[in-house]
């Protein structure tokens, strides 16, 4: 059953004979933030603005110092930070939450060692090296913790060590096969994370993790289709296609059984944006521009009628 919103208790104000006292304790205890919540809230927002002011002295610690550092108290002080961590994390007796955010802070430290480690004895190693090194050592922990900013720090991770890999050491590959490939990685981490939460509701991730997901899949849909126009392979096209058509029908399914209009509204601006590239490349002159505009208001206006016919039948059901 769906959490009681504020119209729900209008509506039973309006067709019942309930009082206004038990109105407003309904309103009180249901829909407005109590003390604890604020209280509860603002403690896990300093924190998670303590560890991150903390992360950023520590960096400019050693930019500005590091000429007056000894190489082993360089690391030592990196060490010393992580394994601190890591016993706050197994000893204290704080809540879960607490110890995931300092797990996130942690985590984020590893970086911080390997590039000190980088710079110290200059490697030499490309940047996908330290990337693809910092996600390795931070994967267990990801995966144990289950926090969605700790997972946001993972996904980018991915992301930036397959674009360094990309960029570095698999630089002739077209740009439609970069950009299917970060589809095929976003993709997978949100349909993993979607089935996970069906499975098991515990395991559900807060919806602005998947949206932020959602919105890297529509982006690398979007360069996915429009780097097809200089493609010439048609079997190649087709199935960029598929897989792109395939993954937005997932969508569409996933918007009618969570009934949110949030993933439909980015597959409608993601087509939009389709159709617009290929009617300015197609016509290529003054007239594109007098069609792309009138298409524009159209398209988007169609787009916000229907959102809104969606949102107010589902939200009436």
């Amino acid at each position: 059953m769906e959490e009681i919103q504020r119209k729900d208790i209008h509506i039973i104000s309006r067709h019942s004979d309930i009082d206004e006292s038990t109105l407003q304790d309904a309103l009180q205890h249901k829909i407005y933030t109590s003390k604890n919540d604020w209280s509860r809230f603002l403690k896990l927002l300093f924190i998670s603005l303590g560890l991150g002011f903390l992360i950023t002295g520590i960096i400019f610690f050693f930019a500005y110092n590091w000429d007056d550092l000894h190489k082993f108290l360089k690391l030592g002080i990196i060490q010393l930070l992580i394994i601190s961590g890591v016993l706050c994390i197994v000893i204290s007796k704080a809540n879960t939450t607490i110890k995931n955010i300092v797990l996130t802070a942690t985590s984020a430290l590893v970086g911080a060692l390997f590039a000190v480690f980088g710079q110290i004895y200059q490697t030499g190693a490309n940047a996908y090296d330290f990337f693809l090194g910092w996600t390795v050592f931070i994967t267990v922990w990801t995966i144990v913790g289950y926090y969605a900013p700790l997972w946001l720090l993972y996904s980018i991770l991915l992301n930036t060590t397959l674009y360094y890999y990309m960029d570095q050491v698999a630089s002739n590959w077209s740009d439609t096969t970069s950009s299917l490939l970060f589809l095929a990685l976003n993709s997978f981490l949100l349909i993993s994370f979607t089935l996970l939460g069906r499975i098991k509701s515990e395991l559900t991730l807060p919806n602005w993790y998947l949206n932020s997901l959602a919105i890297a899949i529509t982006g690398f849909s979007t360069l996915t289709i429009t780097s097809l126009y200089d493609t010439q392979s048609i079997p190649y096209t087709l199935l960029c296609l598929l897989v792109v058509s395939t993954i937005y029908l997932l969508g569409v399914l996933q918007a009618i059984a969570t009934k949110k209009v949030t993933y439909i509204a980015l597959m409608a601006v993601s087509i939009i944006l389709i159709a617009i590239y290929y009617i300015f490349r197609i016509m290529n002159d003054e007239m594109a521009i007098f069609f792309i505009t009138i298409f524009s208001i159209a398209a988007f206006t169609g787009v916000i009628k229907l959102l809104l016919n969606l949102q107010q039948k589902w939200t009436n059901e």
